[in-house]
């Protein structure tokens, strides 16, 4: 199979690959405090959710991953139903979170983030969350498919760009050849 054969194969199988996941997620920004109902300190957790970038009907979008720290211990995304029913949903205005909420692992211990009522979250067995603040990171983030079709561009263009460099230096040493023979 011919080099060019092997890249048309190879970008129309990543274009494949590019337009079945999704192109881009989204980040917030999380900060809350936990008051715990049986006494003892506060409890801060901040962190970065990353989540899909279509939300569900219901308007919340599923969160794929999150770094942050709770008290200074890093925290990391539970899987789903790791917890209890969490659903690992996540919606950036008022709510935030439904009655299943989300779970996080931090210090061996996984925590759930969920709507207890109307403007209120709790943590499971934990207490009552106040100061929750969300901001949007700007930007999206790009996924693998998109770095993918990137490279190939990148890839196609220096191809691109070789070949025709070749193809100028064998027409140059064509006109050199007739160069020479006049003489």
């Amino acid at each position: 199979m011919s080099k060019l054969k092997m890249l048309l194969a190879t970008m129309s199988i990543a274009g494949s690959l590019a337009l079945s996941t999704a192109a881009s997620a989204a980040q917030y920004l999380v900060s809350y405090d936990v008051t715990p109902s049986l006494g003892g300190s506060v409890a801060k957790f901040t962190g970065t959710l990353t989540t899909t970038d279509t939300a569900n009907v219901n308007g919340f979008f599923l969160i794929t991953g999150l770094t942050g720290s709770r008290n200074g211990t890093a925290a990391t995304l539970a899987p789903i139903g790791g917890f209890g029913s969490n659903d690992n949903l996540f919606k950036p205005v008022a709510d935030f979170v439904d009655v299943n909420g989300f779970n996080y692992s931090a210090g061996g211990t996984i925590f759930n983030v969920y709507r207890a009522g109307p403007g209120a979250l709790q943590e499971f067995q934990v207490g009552n969350i106040t100061n929750f603040k969300v901001s949007a990171v700007t930007g999206a983030v790009p996924e693998s498919a998109t770095w993918l079709m990137m490279i190939l561009g990148f890839g196609v263009v220096g191809a691109a760009m070789r070949r025709r460099m070749q193809l100028s230096n064998a027409r140059f040493e064509e006109k050199m050849k007739r160069a020479y023979a006049a003489i």
